[in-house]
């Protein structure tokens, strides 16, 4: 039941409400688009109430298997199981019901496991496609959730990497210095001085150089040794 209430309050009801959709448009396919077939054919509103409750249950079954599958299951046994146990599931609760309350379904024609079994068979025809593209869906969504990941891991990486660039030429840069040598080219470019370009080009060579060594020592720090 707490697993129940957990999927219920993580997926909400639309989540149940579609696969009910589902499976009373397909009853309705099979009850006026398929022609009936020579001999027993059940009641119309029975056959629309079973295949509601197979679409519950394969609903709640598939939700399970999902919640199994976050806790470490493999996708591909979690759901074949879950699919496995609504449908024999629903299966032994349609032959028990009919056996006993024959009128529910076809008092003209005596209860045989033939006829539980092809009703298994269209549960399992049509649900079964149902259950492998919601399947494919979230085995992609969740490659697709990974490859995001790693593109953020990795873009972070390079953020700390580029930070940490910065920082250590930062840290090779004396300020006081530097803005001591930048009042002084600054005074001499005022006064006209003739080397005051020179000293302000040797100044820009430095702090090129001294970033240039700091990238190459970041490189050889993240380079596998």
């Amino acid at each position: 039941m707490s697993m129940l209430r957990s999927i219920l309050s993580r997926v909400g009801w639309r989540t149940i409400l579609l696969p009910l959709a589902l499976g009373l448009g397909v009853a309705a396919y099979e009850l006026f688009c398929i022609p009936v077939p020579t001999g027993a054919w059940i009641r119309p509103g029975t056959y629309v109430l079973t295949w509601l409750v197979f679409a519950m249950a394969a609903t709640l079954g598939t939700l399970a298997a999902d919640e199994t599958v976050e806790r470490g299951a493999r996708p591909a046994a979690a759901h074949t199981i879950a699919f496995g146990a609504a449908l024999l599931s629903c299966a032994l609760l349609l032959g028990t019901l009919w056996q006993r309350h024959p009128g529910w379904f076809d008092p003209s024609h005596p209860f045989s496991w033939f006829r539980v079994l092809a009703s298994a068979v269209d549960w399992t025809e049509f649900g079964g496609f149902a259950v492998a593209g919601y399947v494919n869906r979230q085995i992609a969504n969740r490659i697709l959730g990974s490859v995001h990941a790693a593109q953020l891991r990795r873009v972070r990486l390079e953020q700390q990497l580029v930070a940490s660039r910065l920082a250590a030429t930062e840290a090779q840069v004396d300020p006081q210095l530097l803005v001591a040598s930048l009042a002084g080219i600054g005074a001499a470019l005022e006064r006209d001085e003739p080397d005051a370009l020179q000293r302000l080009d040797a100044l820009i060579q430095e702090l090129r150089t001294m970033l240039t060594r700091t990238l190459a020592a970041g490189d050889g720090e993240a380079s596998p040794s």
